[in-house]
C-alpha cells in the first residue's frame, strides 16, 4: 500500500467512526504520521511506513504515550 493509500482509508474510518479528520504531524518519502484529536487532550497517533508496510499506534494522554 502506498502512503497515499493508507491516508485515503485513515480518512475514510474516521469518518465511518465520527472521529476528527487526522493531521499529519510528520511526513517522510516512505513513512507518514497522523494525530486525531479524540478529546480534550487525548489523542491517537498513527504511523505508516510504506517500505516496510508497517502501521503502528499510540494512544496519547496529556502528552504522555499510555498505550502503543
Amino acid at each position: 500500500m502506498k502512503i497515499n493509500d493508507f491516508e485515503k482509508k485513515l480518512m475514510d474510518i474516521c469518518v465511518g467512526l465520527r472521529f476528527p479528520k487526522p493531521e499529519v504531524v510528520n511526513e517522510g518519502l516512505i513513512s507518514i504520521k497522523f494525530r486525531i484529536h479524540v478529546r480534550e487532550n487525548t489523542s491517537i497517533e498513527i504511523y505508516f511506513n510504506e517500505e516496510t508496510q508497517t502501521m503502528t499506534s499510540a494512544l496519547i494522554v496529556e502528552d504522555k504515550r499510555v498505550f502503543g
